[in-house]
């Protein structure tokens, strides 16, 4: 049985578009890939009109069933992981094969 290769990435200093590309190359090509230090991935652009999008997002919810979503999270790794992944889940597979970090730890 074949070994599958582990990329860790670190993320601090890292742009959330292009380090969500090479994330996502890595995984279709088979390796599991692990992003330590989530907190540190910059948005790119305008701060002001990125913080009123942000503010945007977390504005919405749902009238009927706010349980349902949309659910906003505040871990780094889970805000990455929203960023990073195909919103129609079109290669939800592959992308069990991610594993996003906000600190160093021993990964599985």
């Amino acid at each position: 049985m074949a070994e599958v290769q582990v990329l860790v990435l670190h993320g601090q200093g890292h742009l959330l578009g292009p380090l969500a590309v090479i994330v996502t190359k890595q995984v279709l090509l088979g390796r599991k890939v692990v992003v330590v230090h989530c907190e540190g991935i910059n948005i790119s652009g305008n701060f002001y009109r990125n913080k009123l999008k942000y503010l945007a997002f977390l504005r919405k919810w749902m009238n009927t069933n706010p349980s349902r979503g949309p659910y906003h999270f505040w871990a780094p790794s889970q805000k990455a992981d929203g960023g990073s992944c195909c919103p129609q889940g079109c290669v939800s597979e592959a992308y069990k094969k991610v594993c996003l970090s906000g600190a160093i730890r021993r990964y599985t």
